[in-house]
């Protein structure tokens, strides 16, 4: 699929500031030779630098068509990197390791793949594309910036998760999907107007406090639920996008403090002391 591939390998070894490449993305290496990728414009810190100071760089074949372009970035501190894919509007990046915070932020489209560890705010404020972490994440995936109101989060795309998550997934996202494969901390879902996140194993406090709108399922065990979401159903299975979860699920709805419709859906087999406490207010709605 990608015919045109640059090869970004870090030449140093150690960095005690931040790296940032919001200016590293593939519609900015169209119709440029390498003597022209080599000087574009980053910074360690406060400090502008040229890209190709702090990465050799080499390429396979020449193209102009942006979906055509994959950046592999690789090096030991990959994890000092900011604001990569930053407005990302196609083609693909591949990282080799670990990456800093705001991978992704304000994504429109394209792909990115982290074969490492991710820390927080990936996809922030995203519309579109795709975003997938074979390690683990940091706090606020998905999610909009503090002081922004609900909505102001992810609107689109997918977000995958193959380690566990910190706190705030989704906050404040109003469409896209977020799958978390492992665990996620507290406040999942928080702000929450729509779209979806899906997690695999369990999840901590408060999830989906303040949620106006959107679907939460938690395959794990779940650390409590508000007092401000109500017993909707039981159901004996629950859809989330092409896969199909054929468990009893306790769908409970909020959060009512914000009049919201949110649907959250709990794994019973995994949270029975929990939710058998809710089985007679179902009766009672029923009789």
């Amino acid at each position: 699929m990608y015919t045109c591939k640059y090869y970004l390998n870090m030449k140093i070894e150690y960095l005690n500031a931040p790296l940032d490449l919001r200016n590293v993305r593939p519609s900015n290496f169209i119709n440029k030779d390498l003597s022209r990728i080599r000087d574009i414009i980053i910074w360690i810190g406060n400090k502008k630098a040229r890209l190709g100071d702090i990465f050799d760089i080499d390429k396979e074949n020449s193209c102009n068509d942006l979906n055509e372009i994959e950046i592999n970035i690789s090096g030991k501190a990959t994890n000092k990197i900011y604001y990569l894919g930053f407005k990302m509007r196609g083609g693909a990046i591949i990282v080799h390791g670990d990456i800093g915070p705001f991978l992704g932020y304000k994504m429109n489209n394209g792909v990115i793949k982290v074969y490492g560890s991710a820390r927080s705010w990936i996809g922030a404020k995203m519309k579109g594309g795709y975003i997938e972490v074979f390690g683990d994440s940091g706090d606020f995936i998905g999610s909009k910036l503090p002081g922004e109101k609900s909505g102001k989060g992810m609107k689109g795309g997918y977000i995958i998760i193959h380690g566990n998550a910190g706190a705030n997934v989704g906050n404040g996202m109003s469409d896209g999907t977020i799958i978390i494969d492992g665990d996620s901390g507290n406040l999942t879902g928080v702000n929450m107007v729509g779209g979806s996140i899906l997690v695999r194993g369990g999840s901590g406090r408060f999830t989906g406090a303040r949620m106006l709108g959107g679907k939460i399922v938690i395959n794990g065990s779940i650390d409590g639920i508000l007092p401000s979401f109500y017993i909707d159903e039981i159901v004996d299975k629950v859809k989330f996008k092409k896969e199909v979860f054929k468990n009893r699920y306790f769908l409970f709805t909020g959060d009512v403090l914000v009049n919201g419709v949110g649907r959250l859906y709990i794994s019973y087999k995994n949270n029975v002391e929990l939710l058998k406490q809710y089985e007679p207010l179902i009766k009672e709605v029923t009789l």
